[in-house]
């Protein structure tokens, strides 16, 4: 069975046009990645990798996904919203993550993004 943080980064990659990838361990843990394309400083060609992808910890991961889903951020007092086409998709309360505010935007916006990947199927 899938954990939680699984099926929210699954739906998030799919938002993203990525489809479901990573490294899966015999334990059941699973390491998440997406397909990246970069051009070689020679500006010839490009090479794709598959590299690793968790915006729930990284804060770049999780501005890329927002800016691809052009997700509006609102940081309040107590809480951080996650805002697509005007309408707020998911909000989560500081204090639910000890106070760490950018943890609380980095899981309310790959909830977000999970909500727009799940309304794709």
């Amino acid at each position: 069975m899938r954990n939680h943080n699984q099926e929210l980064l699954t739906f998030a990659a799919k938002a993203i046009g990525q489809g479901p990838s990573g490294t899966y361990y015999a334990d059941g843990g699973w390491s998440p990645s997406v397909e990246r394309s970069f051009k070689p400083s020679s500006g010839i060609g490009s090479v794709s990798v598959e590299a690793g992808w968790d915006p729930t910890s990284d804060d770049g991961a999780c501005a890329r996904l927002e800016a691809a889903l052009l997700l509006s951020v609102i940081w309040g007092e107590s809480e951080v919203s996650i805002q697509y086409q005007g309408q707020t998709l998911s909000a989560a309360a500081y204090e639910a993550y000890r106070g760490d505010r950018n943890m609380a935007r980095r899981y309310a916006s790959v909830n977000a993004a999970a909500m727009i990947g799940r309304a794709m199927q």
